[in-house]
């Protein structure tokens, strides 16, 4: 079994360390019948930040540098579309389609996603125009969020919610129903 200090040192400095080191003590827990080594070993996990964490050149990299320059592609201004509509503020921008078209309940779900990926890219890359976009978003919706008057910030009116709400839990029963029907039918719907 590993120590301490090789998973305090190597573990939380190589990601790829992670996955062997989990690979491999599943497969000795199994074959040795241990269950508690590994939980001896580690007992939560603890937060790093993005800075933390640097590819070496490989089909990871290309991925983090290819997602990156996606990122940097998308209009602020079109990401912030549906909330500005929803504030009554105008908006000249012209609007995502798929799940950010202005008729999709899901609208504005994407916009948090870029958000969070973008703060990302920001925090390990120091990325000077995403930050830069990053900013002016905030700012934008800040005045999105005055606009509306009560606190209340989304790409979709509050009223929605009720409507949301009941479409929503119907969708889930039928995903939990079809689900159900997998496990119990041996994947037969």
């Amino acid at each position: 079994m590993f120590d301490k200090s090789f998973i305090n040192n190597t573990l939380r400095k190589s990601p790829q360390w992670v996955i062997l080191f989990a690979l491999f003590n599943s497969f000795s827990l199994l074959v040795s019948g241990q269950t508690s080594s590994l939980l001896a070993d580690i007992r939560k996990a603890v937060p790093f930040s993005n800075q933390d964490v640097i590819l070496k050149p490989s089909w990871l990299q290309q991925r983090e540098n290819l997602n990156t320059q996606y990122l940097r592609s998308l209009d602020p201004d079109r990401l912030l579309h549906n909330f500005r509509v929803n504030a009554g503020l105008s908006s000249n921008a012209l609007p995502l389609e798929g799940w950010e078209s202005p008729q999709i309940g899901l609208r504005g779900h994407f916009t948090g996603h870029f958000l969070s990926a973008a703060a990302s890219v920001v925090e390990s890359r120091h990325d000077t125009l995403l930050a830069k976009r990053l900013r002016y978003m905030v700012a934008e919706l800040d005045k999105c969020q005055q606009a509306l008057g009560n606190g209340y910030l989304s790409a979709f009116p509050e009223s929605s919610f009720k409507q949301l709400e009941t479409q929503f839990i119907l969708l889930i029963d039928i995903l939990d129903f079809h689900g159900n029907n997998i496990s119990k039918n041996k994947g037969v719907l």
